[in-house]
C-alpha cells in the first residue's frame, strides 16, 4: 500500500474535529450513575408494566422469564412454533444511557442488541417514558408473533401435514 500523506492526514483532521464529541471517561461514569439511580427508581413501574405483558403471555400459553432488580432487567418470551426466544433486555448504549436491547430471534437466545443511534433506542434511566415503554413491548411481541417467524411456512406446514412414508 502506497504511503499517502495527504489521506492520512485527513483522517487525523477529521478524528481531531470530533474529539470535542466523544465523551471522556468520567462523563461515561457520572452518565452511568445517573442513569441507574433513575432505573432504579422506575424499576416500580416497568415491573407493574411487564408482570402484565407476561400474565398476557402465560394465559397464551407462552413460557417466559422475567429478571428484573437494580442489576438488570431481561424478559424473554417464546411459544411453540416460532423461532426465539424472542425479549430485550437491559444495556448500557455506547454513549451511556441504559436502554432496551432486543433479543434476535434468529440467533443468540440471550443477547440483546440495541441500535446505534441513541434516539432510536427505549430508555429506562432519567429518559424513562411509560407509553414509550408500552409501545416498545407491544412491537417486540407483535414482531415475534408474525408470520416472518414462524418456523415453518403455510406450504410447509401442508407439505408436512400431508407427508407420508411412501413419498
Amino acid at each position: 500500500m502506497e504511503n499517502n500523506n495527504d489521506y492520512w492526514k485527513q483522517i487525523d483532521d477529521t478524528i481531531s474535529i470530533h474529539d470535542e464529541y466523544i465523551l471522556s471517561k468520567e462523563q461515561r461514569k457520572h452518565i452511568a450513575t445517573e442513569e441507574q439511580n433513575a432505573y432504579e427508581k422506575n424499576i416500580d413501574s416497568i415491573k407493574e408494566i411487564i408482570e402484565q405483558f407476561e400474565s398476557e403471555l402465560k394465559a397464551r400459553g407462552f413460557w417466559t422469564e422475567l429478571q428484573i432488580d437494580t442489576k438488570g432487567f431481561r424478559f424473554r418470551f417464546s411459544l411453540k412454533g416460532y423461532y426465539g426466544p424472542g425479549g430485550f433486555s437491559s444495556q448500557y448504549h455506547i454513549s451511556g444511557p441504559l436502554v432496551l436491547g432486543i433479543i434476535n430471534t434468529f440467533g443468540d437466545s440471550i443477547r440483546s442488541f440495541c441500535k446505534n443511534r441513541l434516539e432510536d433506542n427505549i430508555e429506562i434511566g432519567c429518559n424513562f417514558d411509560k407509553n414509550k415503554f408500552i409501545e416498545f413491548t407491544q412491537k417486540v411481541l407483535s414482531d415475534y408473533v408474525s408470520p416472518n417467524n414462524l418456523i415453518i411456512s403455510k406450504e410447509q406446514y401442508e407439505y408436512l401435514r400431508n407427508f407420508n412414508s411412501n413419498n
